[in-house]
């Protein structure tokens, strides 16, 4: 139990940065074109 709740939020963590930075990208990428 103590396992998953650690593993969960990091795991929802990572997938906000992973997206936001993912977002970044796509978001740059469109700008400069």
């Amino acid at each position: 139990i103590l396992c998953g709740t650690i593993l969960v939020p990091l795991t929802v963590a990572l997938s906000i940065l992973l997206g936001w930075h993912i977002y970044l990208v796509f978001h740059n990428k469109t700008t400069i074109e």
